[in-house]
C-alpha cells in the first residue's frame, strides 16, 4: 500500500518536473482530443509551452484530455497567425517550422541548437530566426 494519496504524488513529480527551452505551436484544431494528445507529449518530453493559434476549450476539457498533465505545460492563445508571430519575435523565441516540400531540410539533417528557446511549428515554410540563449531547465 502506498504511503502517499494520488494528489500528494502528483505534487511531489511536479515539483521535480523540468522543463526546456522548447515550445510547440500549432493552428485551431478541429478536435480537442488532438490538442490534449499533443499537450501530454509535449509534458512528457519537458516542452514549457503549447502555443494554440485559434480557440481553446475551457481548462476543466483540457485537463481531462491531457490526463492532468495540462499543470506541467503553459498553454497561450494567440488569435491569429500574426499575434503569434509578433509574440515569438517580442520574446525573442527562435521558430522551427515543418512543411513537407521540395526545399524543406530534412529533419534528421537539421542542426538543433538546443541552447537556445525553440518553437516547433507548421505555419511558416522557412525558420524566422530571432533569439539565441542557453538554456536553463527550470522546475515548474
Amino acid at each position: 500500500m502506498r504511503d502517499k494519496t494520488r494528489r500528494e504524488r502528483y505534487e511531489e513529480k511536479k515539483q521535480n518536473a523540468k522543463t526546456y527551452p522548447i515550445s510547440i505551436a500549432a493552428v485551431n484544431f478541429i478536435h480537442d482530443g488532438n490538442l490534449g494528445y499533443l499537450i501530454r507529449s509535449a509534458a512528457c518530453f519537458g516542452a514549457e509551452c503549447v502555443h494554440v493559434i485559434g480557440s481553446v476549450p475551457p481548462p476543466r476539457t483540457l485537463k481531462a484530455l491531457s490526463g492532468t498533465l495540462l499543470d506541467y505545460v503553459q498553454i497561450k492563445q494567440h488569435s491569429n497567425p500574426t499575434q503569434f508571430l509578433e509574440h515569438i519575435r517580442e520574446n525573442d523565441i527562435k521558430l522551427i517550422s515543418a512543411e513537407i516540400n521540395d526545399e524543406a531540410t530534412p529533419l534528421n539533417q537539421y542542426s538543433f541548437n538546443f541552447r537556445e528557446p525553440i518553437c516547433r511549428t507548421g505555419l511558416l515554410p522557412r525558420p524566422l530566426l530571432v533569439r539565441v540563449q542557453p538554456p536553463q531547465p527550470t522546475k515548474i
